[in-house]
């Protein structure tokens, strides 16, 4: 036989061992990818909360800081700057690690977040609503956890100052909500930059400082409803609607930014400079010899 021969011959068929995991597979990929999603969120959303509300719970129970927080009527809101910072690092750099953790989902861990990318596009519905589901359990959960580790009552749930009022609560909320999605869109949608999770943890710790002695700090629904849930026998406070509508209005205002800008092709001005830079400088060369 000769060797054009035996390579013409059919190459030998070989069955590989079902897995005995095999029977737990889901065969549909759409269904697995939803199901990916949901978990990878799930425990993504939960780390970041532990870890925040772990910061944040010591952060107001300091004994050395006097001006606490949280005092026993939960309308009145004083910060004092060492808890302010204490709390910013917290969600800042425990949303940073996390979106590490979970990439693989695209990292949102937040319901406004996952609302931003709807209204752009960039998922669709049943994904918007199975990361949502994920994340506002993920909420409850590490608040259920963390109040569980802890002795006393919950103090990590959001306060507003009685010095603001609640439309410059919900603005505020807004314009720090829009901020963060919009950093979201330009970090990891329209490019994919390797530290995106670093930029957007930066950005929620810059949110923070500014919103803890004001609104409290939500931009993120999942971070206020879980802890409000599990300390509901403390009562609901009467502005809790503001955790809500700010957040959503923030999405809605990111997206109508970033449509506008879409629609005016900002692509092109940075490529145009970049363009008109380097022929300024063949030029020169070109004078040159």
């Amino acid at each position: 036989m000769s060797t054009t021969d035996l390579e013409k011959q059919p190459a030998p068929e070989t069955h590989s061992q079902p897995s005995k995991f095999d029977k737990f597979k889901i065969k549909n990929n759409t269904y697995r990818n939803h199901f990916v999603a949901f978990l990878g969120e799930f425990f993504g959303t939960f780390m970041f909360l532990f870890i925040a509300f772990c910061i944040a719970q010591n952060a107001n129970s300091y004994p050395t800081l006097k001006d606490s927080a949280y005092t026993a009527d939960p309308s009145v809101f004083t910060a004092n700057p060492s808890q302010v910072v204490m709390i910013s690092f917290g969600f800042g750099f425990g949303l940073c690690v996390s979106i590490y953790f979970v990439l693989f989902t695209g990292g949102n861990l937040n319901p406004n977040v996952s609302l931003g990318l709807l209204l752009i596009g960039a998922i669709n519905v049943v994904r918007f609503f199975v990361m949502v589901i994920a994340q506002i359990i993920a909420g409850i959960a590490a608040a259920a956890t963390v109040d569980a580790l802890y002795p006393g009552d919950i103090k990590f749930a959001n306060a507003k100052s009685t010095a603001v009022n609640r439309s410059r609560a919900v603005f505020l909320e807004m314009f720090a909500t829009s901020v963060l999605v919009l950093v979201v869109f330009f970090t990891a949608v329209e490019r994919t930059i390797n530290i995106a999770p670093l930029i957007i943890g930066l950005s929620v710790f810059v949110a923070h400082l500014i919103l803890v002695p004001t609104t409290g700090a939500s931009i993120n629904i999942a971070r206020s409803l879980g802890p409000q849930i599990i300390a509901s026998k403390q009562g609901w406070p009467h502005y809790f609607w503001i955790y809500i509508v700010g957040p959503i209005l923030g999405s809605l205002l990111a997206a109508a930014v970033y449509k506008i800008l879409k629609f005016l092709n900002y692509e092109t001005c940075t490529a145009a400079d970049n363009v008109d830079f380097i022929d300024s400088q063949e030029r020169l060369i070109d004078e040159a010899t």
